[in-house]
């Protein structure tokens, strides 16, 4: 709710303050279980990589990842993926040879060599012997993967393929700097980080090209899909085969009945110097597609970078997983002892096993966890939920159609793309209540700038709903060590305990206490206002500025009734009356006092020589300005910057009973309005305070310079007391509604009380006198008069003129003629100066 008075800053920095301290120790558990797993799921290629390493450099292939050894290398990373779960594990070599295994059921593997040669060619010339060799052996080694038709591998048109006049030639390996991927230099001539020489390295000479596009036809060297049995290696035997969901069968071809047989005979690189069985080359092979790693995105970064290299996550087309790819150079080293740039192995690696931990961790907890990318559109990297993160859509028609060709991949490739979704894209119509959070709780963070602390989300359930719940959000950010170069944003929310303290409402035993005090601060400001007006006749009263006393009690009587806008739940328009209410009937009540502080300032307090008087009708209008400024303020504030109830989490030590509350309070966009209020407020009080100092010493029978005091500063120790006590307590909302409450009514009783009270009892006692007066005097013998007394005998008469203002020059007394009214009990009559202000009386009858 917003803060009640004038002190409404000060309190609110200070419960700020507060709130930070004690949320400082806030268990932020969830948030350290997700960074942990994140940074195991990176170690999981690192790990991969690094055994393969470890393997080759003990010997354990036998041609140094040649392609001979492709079933040793099947082997072993078939078992690492099966512990790993990773989507693939491949390696691609500069001679053109992959291999790798996929999480789906199969194996692929290219032979070494270049794609791009002549088509067809029958017949091997002397000019173009190793293009006649590739093609002979290779032209004819694809197959149809509907029916299992033996097909010719031509390249299409504008199809990037390998050439090299001597593939065998060595050159520095051009370097792409870390820092500044425009720089560029050779592996000679680079320095590492610490300032040590960077070895050399070596690369072959080739370059990428494209095929023509005229009617010349080329073939390629495939890159064929092949079945596998339990142990990795590539087979077609009926019944051992793998199949995607774990379970044995057949290869077979796309049709779903055709098995694979294939045997193909020929002097492959496979089998070429080893014990290898050549009609192994392509046997299980069931798909084949134009591949060579050499020119793909993966194997050209992690070449020109000579380092390990993390991809951006990206969707993998054949599963529509999301993941990344993570690649690791490697070198061998020549006769010459030249470091040669040998190959890249990589690792395909989905955010499956993220997104198991999360699902794990929290599917069937309170709490929902979110992944998503730091930079815009904020794709998502994982959730708890198991949001889908990429999906197959068709090219044709509206961007979100489903893909339908769910169950071709080659129309699938043909026909759909796959596309990213952003946190922003949840449907929230599909994924439920989880979807609509995520979507709230990213806003909310978004719009608090992503704060450290939490953050509640917008209630989403219809008001009234028994199920009704509320919800944080907290979001801390992962940036990757190395050369990752990911950084996202961890989303966590969680449910949380509605505060049942931040508002006072009709069944809450605090509603009838406010109610009682507002009331009875009313009833007491009302009955001191009628008991004054009672005796307006009297001297006392009169000489109490009456209009201004009046108006001043009028406006405590109804700023006690200001307080009862502070029941009920913190609505968007009772935060605006609340913000108007207490405000403007606070300047209403303290104009008339102020200027009727300074028309006693000007006075007796005024340093000029001669005082002067404001007349009723100036100081009448010189309250406007106060008021019209304080609705200024609090009209533009209302356009500009209304109050509106905001959620947020109070968050309570674990020392102190450990709790997370939603708490719901009236606050403003920015501190502006509480500057402006609490600048505009305080001044006049300060200024009011200053005033009553100045002026302390006039007779107290006159202007009630001492009244003015005591209520000035009463006013200011209100504020400054309730604000102490808020913060030393740390009170909730229903206590500061109480405290407040009681601030005003004690503010408002008192200062009244100091007004009324004391004119009102001299009145009465001037009623006394003057009846005491009335009584007969002893006779005294005029021949032996009492030396200690006379009786003077004076007849009423005018006193002389005063001169009252300077300014004016006129010397303005009060007009025996205008008389006000005879009190026949009291026996004084009152007179009005020539601009209405009554200044005094004169006795009509004989005082002793």
């Amino acid at each position: 709710m917003s803060f009640p008075s004038h002190h409404s800053y000060l309190l609110f920095l200070l419960i700020v303050v507060i709130h930070i301290h004690v949320g400082s120790s806030f268990n932020f558990e969830i948030e350290r279980r997700v960074m942990d797993a994140i940074e195991a799921f990176f170690g999981v290629p690192e790990d991969m990589v690094l055994i393969l390493k470890e393997y080759r450099a003990n010997g354990g292939f036998a041609k140094d990842l040649q392609a001979s050894d492709r079933d040793t290398f099947g082997a072993i990373a078939h078992s690492i993926r099966q512990v790993s779960h990773v989507d693939m594990i491949y390696y691609g070599a500069e001679d053109g040879v992959f291999m790798g295994y996929n999480i789906a059921g199969w194996g692929t593997y290219r032979e070494p060599g270049s794609s791009g040669y002549s088509f067809p060619s029958d017949v091997v010339t002397p000019e173009n012997t190793t293009a006649s060799t590739t093609a002979m052996l290779y032209r004819n080694t694809c197959v149809d993967r509907i029916s299992g038709t033996p097909a010719v591998c031509a390249q299409q048109p504008n199809t990037p393929y390998i050439q090299c006049d001597n593939c065998k030639a060595l050159e520095l390996c051009p370097i792409v700097a870390n820092d500044d991927p425009a720089a560029t230099g050779t592996a000679s001539g680079r320095t590492r980080e610490n300032g040590e020489e960077q070895e050399e390295m070596w690369c072959y000479q080739y370059d990428i090209v494209n095929t023509s596009t005229s009617s010349l036809i080329t073939g390629y060297i495939p890159r064929t899909y092949h079945c596998h049995d339990i142990q990795g290696q590539f087979s077609q035997t009926p019944g051992m085969i793998v199949q995607p969901d774990g379970s044995l069968g057949d290869c077979l071809y796309a049709d779903r009945s055709t098995r694979v047989n294939r045997n193909i005979v020929g002097n492959f690189a496979y089998c070429e110097d080893s014990d290898n069985d050549c009609r192994k080359t392509f046997v299980g092979g069931y798909d084949n597609v134009d591949y060579d790693p050499r020119y793909r995105v993966w194997y050209r970064t992690t070449k020109e970078l000579q380092r390990p290299i993390w991809s951006q996550p990206y969707p993998f087309f054949s599963s529509g997983k999301l993941g990344l790819t993570y690649s690791h150079p490697i070198y061998t080293h020549n006769d010459d002892g030249r470091k040669i740039f040998q190959g890249a192995m990589g690792v395909d690696y989905t955010f499956s096993d993220l997104n198991a931990f999360l699902n794990a961790s929290y599917s069937n907890a309170n709490s929902i966890v979110v992944i998503y990318e730091q930079s815009a559109p904020h794709y998502l990297v994982a959730s708890s939920p198991g949001f889908q993160a990429a999906v197959k859509v068709s090219k044709s028609g509206m961007m979100n159609s489903p893909c339908p060709y769910e169950d071709d991949d080659v129309r699938q490739q043909q026909h759909c793309t796959i596309t990213r979704r952003s946190v922003t894209d949840v449907d929230a119509v599909n994924d439920g209540l989880e979807a609509r959070l995520v979507q709230a709780a990213y806003q909310s963070q978004v719009n608090a700038n992503y704060p450290r602390g939490l953050v509640s989300v917008d209630d989403l359930t219809p008001e009234g709903t028994a199920t009704q719940q509320a919800y944080a959000s907290q979001s801390s950010f992962y940036s990757a060590e190395g050369d990752k170069n990911l950084d996202w944003v961890i989303l966590v929310i969680s449910p949380v305990t509605r505060s049942t303290t931040d508002a006072v409402k009709s069944e809450d035993s605090l509603f009838g206490i406010v109610c009682a005090i507002a009331g009875l601060g009313f009833v007491l400001c009302v009955l001191m206002l009628v008991s004054f007006l009672s005796q307006r006749k009297s001297r006392a009263i009169i000489l109490a500025d009456i209009l201004f006393t009046s108006a001043f009690l009028t406006g405590c009587a109804l700023t006690n009734l200001s307080s009862l806008t502070y029941l009920g739940d913190n609505t968007q328009t009772l935060c605006i009356v609340r913000m108007w209410c207490f405000h403007f009937l606070f300047a209403c009540a303290l104009s008339p006092l102020l200027v009727k502080v300074y028309r006693i300032y000007r006075l007796v307090g005024s340093t000029e020589r001669n005082p002067s008087i404001i007349s009723s009708t100036v100081a009448f209008a010189m309250t406007l300005p106060i008021i019209l400024v304080q609705v200024a303020i609090l009209t533009i504030f209302t356009v500009v910057s209304p109050p509106q109830p905001e959620d947020f989490i109070l968050i309570v030590a674990e020392e102190d009973g450990g709790s997370v509350t939603q708490v719901v309070q009236c606050q403003h966009e920015s501190p502006a309005f509480y500057i402006t209020i609490l600048t505009f407020e305080f001044a006049l009080v300060l200024i009011g305070c200053g005033l009553a100092l100045r002026a302390r010493k006039v007779d107290p029978g006159f202007g009630q310079a001492t009244e003015l005091l005591l209520s000035m500063f009463n006013i200011a120790f209100i504020g400054i007391g309730i604000t102490i006590i808020t913060v030393a307590m740390n009170v909730d909302q229903q206590a500061q509604v109480v405290l407040f409450t009681m601030g005003v009514f004690w503010g408002t009783v008192y200062s009244s009380a100091v007004f009324v009270v004391p004119r009102f009892l001299q009145a009465r006692q001037d009623v006394q006198q003057r009846r005491s007066a009335r009584t007969p005097a002893p006779a005294v013998s005029e021949e032996a008069p009492d030396q200690d007394f006379q009786v003077i005998q004076t007849e009423a008469r005018p006193s002389p003129p005063v001169v009252l203002s300077e300014d004016t020059g006129d010397n303005r007394g009060y007009n025996p003629s205008r008389r006000l009214s005879d009190n026949e009990d009291t026996g004084w009559s009152e007179f009005e100066h020539d601009d209405g202000v009554a200044l005094g009386t004169r006795s009509t009858t004989s005082q002793i």
